[in-house]
This record gives C-alpha cells, structure tokens and sequence, in this order.
C-alpha cells in the first residue's frame, strides 16, 4: 500500500487521474502471500475508492519463478521469454482486464482524457495522462526522485 500511495500521490500531485493498480510479484507463501494480502488490500480499496479517486486494486500477480532475476540477466531474460505464454496466462487469471478496461472506457466517455481542463477543489487544473506525459521536464514541479527521497524521511519503507 505504500507504493500504491507514494505512486498515486506522484500522479496525483501532477494532475493525473489514477484508476487503479496491477500488484505484481505477489509471493505465494509467507505473511505477505497472495493469500493473505489480497482480501486485505481489496478491502482497503473498497472501502477508499472512488469514481477516478483512490482507484482499486484490479490484480493480483504471483511471483513467477522463471522470471525472477530475468530483468537483469540477458541469458535468463531468454528463459522467461520462452515462457511468455505461462505469464499472459497467469496474469489474465489475476487480473481483472475486462474491468480495467471498462473502467478507462468510462473515464474516457465521461471525458476524463482530452478533454478541456476543468478546476479540481485545490484550484490546480485536472490534465490527461497524454498531456502530463507531454510536459517538458523544466515543467514539473518536482522529480519522482525528490518525491521517493521525502516519503522515506517520512518513514515509507518502499516496494
């Protein structure tokens, strides 16, 4: 949950509406398994979600052995992607990609992205994703490093 609210704070604090999340590399075993995370995390976003808000929780992704370690590695990045199949089918049968992608339709048709800007109650205006990526870098008003480094002399432990 700390990376969901240091993430979606970032987004946030630069006029992007969040949907939600995908948490990836769930363990299958231990404290902080699938098990028993999920119904946790899915009932902290139920309970604080709202319409484009807080966002909610449309997955749950177990770690998968073959790509451990991949990202990093070349050789074993050749291993996992031989394995490219297992993940898509791993991920469809965790992740709620139909409600996903009925959400952004929604957000979409209420015009939520291109649209012309509207006041939010903090007098800041609300951009699309595509705006807020086209923002030159001189632009923003802080980097993703500055925001981490104050979350962790706030005591944010991290993902």
């Amino acid at each position: 949950m700390d990376s969901y609210n240091l993430m979606s704070t970032y987004f946030s604090y630069n006029d992007v509406t969040v949907l939600g999340c995908i948490f990836n590399k769930v363990p299958v075993e231990g404290y902080y398994s699938l098990e028993n995370v999920k119904p946790v995390v899915t009932q902290w976003f139920d309970k604080f979600a709202t319409p484009f808000g807080k966002g909610r929780a449309y997955g749950f992704v177990p770690v998968i052995p073959v790509l451990e370690g991949a990202r990093d590695n070349s050789e074993k990045m050749d291993e996992a992607l031989k394995e490219i199949d297992d993940f898509r089918q791993v991920f469809v049968e965790n992740v709620d990609c139909e409600g996903l992608v009925r959400d952004c339709l929604e957000y979409f048709e209420k015009g939520g992205a291109g649209r012309e800007s509207e006041p939010l109650t903090n007098g800041r205006t609300q951009r699309s994703a595509v705006e807020a990526v086209r923002i030159a870098p001189t632009e923003m008003k802080r980097s993703r490093q500055e925001i981490e480094k104050e979350a962790m002399q706030k005591g944010a432990t991290g993902g």
